[in-house]
């Protein structure tokens, strides 16, 4: 995103002028949160596509620095995109910062190299589309962590990069009565994919399967009722690694899904709404 400054000469003198009127303050050090680092395993987070592996995943952590472990605040899960880590995601997109400002905590599962060379999450594992595999593993994070920690579950939610996003749509439709609502970004509808060839073609053309059988199958194979899903699409128009009709499924699935819990939805104008932003956003 382009910015352009127009500045005067003068502008930057009264600038340093002004400082000099005004008498010193002191340093104000902003406090940071701290990490916790764990794991979690369960039978059912067995892969369909590599048995062998243990169902076991890592986690980080992140408390802000208001955290005093009384007061129940928000939880926000993070599921990172391919060759990303914890690390990685929590730099990039700055949440720690916003969670020290907002006073929310932060989940960020890991993948392992041994289930994904990339350390993409396996969204088109069969046992996973299913609630189990890598979705129960997540799942479980989140029961374990809201019981150790000062957690308002009521306010709990799921947001995904790419294939961190579409693990995010499969936690958000199979297990809505975790999360009160979900953001996908560049992520791919519900069991757009059941192999990793199948995987590759949907991110290029797009699920075969229609937003409406995608809503079906998911709240088939829901752990509890379907509820209602507040969701955040977000996908980049020039986006060359997923194609952005995957977003304009992920929309129409989760209408849906929401038709079905509601059939009034359908006329209700609040349901959705489009925002476009121009630009190159990694320069803003």
């Amino acid at each position: 995103m382009r910015r352009f400054f127009k500045r005067s000469l003068l502008r930057p003198l009264a600038a340093i002028t002004e400082r000099w009127r005004q008498p010193p303050q002191r340093s104000t050090k902003r406090r940071l949160g701290r990490w916790e680092e764990g794991s979690y395993s369960n039978p059912k987070g067995a892969l369909f596509y590599a048995p062998g592996l243990p169902p076991k995943r890592s986690y980080r952590l992140y408390l802000p620095s208001r955290y005093d472990g009384v007061a129940k605040l928000p939880l926000l899960v993070m599921l990172h995109g391919c060759r990303q880590d914890a690390t990685m995601f929590a730099a990039g997109t700055r949440m720690n910062q916003l969670a020290d400002r907002e006073n929310f905590l932060l989940l960020y599962p890991e993948q392992r190299r041994g289930a994904n060379f990339h350390h993409c999450w396996n969204w088109f594992d069969p046992s996973t589309i299913t609630g189990n595999g890598e979705a129960a593993l997540v799942a479980g994070m989140v029961r374990e962590i809201s019981k150790t920690h000062a957690v308002d579950r009521q306010r709990v939610y799921v947001a995904g990069l790419s294939a961190g996003g579409a693990l995010a749509n499969i936690l958000a439709s199979l297990y809505g009565e975790l999360f009160a609502a979900c953001a996908v970004h560049s992520g791919l509808p519900y069991r757009a994919a059941d192999s990793l060839a199948e995987a590759r073609r949907a991110m290029q053309n797009g699920s075969q399967l229609p937003p409406e059988d995608a809503a079906r199958q998911a709240m088939h194979f829901a752990k509890e009722t379907c509820i209602r899903m507040p969701a955040l699409i977000i996908h980049g128009s020039d986006d060359e690694a997923v194609n952005p009709i995957n977003a304009d499924q992920l929309i129409g699935q989760f209408l849906h899904m929401a038709e079905s819990v509601n059939p009034n939805a359908a006329n209700d104008s609040a349901d959705i709404r489009r925002s476009i932003t121009t630009g190159n956003m990694s320069d803003s």
